[in-house]
C-alpha cells in the first residue's frame, strides 16, 4: 500500500509540474491519467479514513472523559457538632438571654455522651479528653454533673465501688491531671474538692451535655 501511494504521488506531482510550466498542457492521455490518479487517491484516503476512524473516535471519547474529570467537584463541609453548640451558647450569651461567667474566667466544654469524651475549642482548634479508657471516670463525671453540688466522698466511694476514700481522692486527682493536659486547662481543676463537703464540678467550668 505504501509503495502504491508513493508511485501515485510521484506521478501526480510530475503531471502537476508539467501543467505549471509556461505553455504546459496535458494531452488527452495524460489528462486521463491525472483523473485516474485522483480516483486512486480518493480510494486510498477512504481506506485510511475507514481504518483511522475508530482510533479517532476513541481519542475523542478519551478527551471528553478527561474534560469531565477536570470539572470542579463540589464538597460540603460540616462543622463539628460541638462547635455548633458553642456558637449557639455564645449567641445566647450575646443576646443576654442567660447569664454566664465573665469571658476572662469562662471555660466552655462540650460533653459528648455518645462517644464518651469531653471537647474544648480554643481559637478554632478542638481538644478532646477520652473517657472510654476508664469507665469509673465517666461515672464520676456523670454523678457530679447530675448532682450539680458537692457529693460526699463516702457516697462517691459507694457509687464508684472504690475500696476507700483515699482511692476516690486518687481517682479525682488522676481525672484532673488528664483533663488539664488533654483540654489545655493549665492549672484549673475540672473537679474541685472541699474537706468535709466532698467533690463537685468546678463552677468556673461550664459543661454542656449533648
Amino acid at each position: 500500500m505504501d509503495e502504491e501511494v508513493k508511485k501515485a504521488k510521484r506521478a501526480t506531482l510530475e503531471l502537476v509540474e508539467q501543467m505549471r510550466r509556461p505553455g504546459g498542457l496535458l494531452d488527452p492521455q495524460q489528462f486521463q491519467q491525472l483523473i485516474e490518479l485522483a480516483k486512486q487517491h480518493k480510494i486510498m484516503m477512504d481506506q485510511v479514513q475507514k481504518v483511522m476512524q475508530p482510533v479517532l473516535d476513541s481519542v475523542v471519547r478519551t478527551q471528553e472523559a478527561m474534560k469531565s474529570a477536570r470539572e470542579p467537584i463540589t464538597m460540603t463541609y460540616y462543622r463539628p457538632v460541638e462547635h455548633l453548640i458553642l456558637d449557639a451558647l455564645h449567641e445566647i450569651r450575646d443576646d443576654k438571654k442567660i447569664q454566664t461567667p465573665k469571658a476572662s474566667t469562662e471555660i466552655l466544654i462540650v460533653y459528648d455522651r455518645k462517644d464518651s469524651c469531653l471537647n474544648r475549642s480554643i481559637e478554632g482548634k478542638c481538644f478532646s479528653y477520652d473517657l472510654t479508657e476508664d469507665g469509673k471516670r465517666k461515672k464520676l463525671l456523670d454523678t457530679l454533673l447530675d448532682r450539680d453540688a458537692y457529693v460526699k466522698t463516702g457516697e462517691l466511694s459507694k457509687i464508684l465501688k472504690c475500696p476507700s476514700n483515699p482511692a476516690v481522692a486518687k481517682m479525682v486527682q488522676t481525672f484532673n491531671e488528664y483533663a488539664q493536659h488533654a483540654l489545655h486547662l493549665k492549672k484549673v481543676k475540672l473537679i474541685e474538692g472541699k474537706k468535709g463537703s466532698g467533690y463537685r464540678i468546678n463552677p468556673k467550668i461550664h459543661i454542656v451535655r449533648e
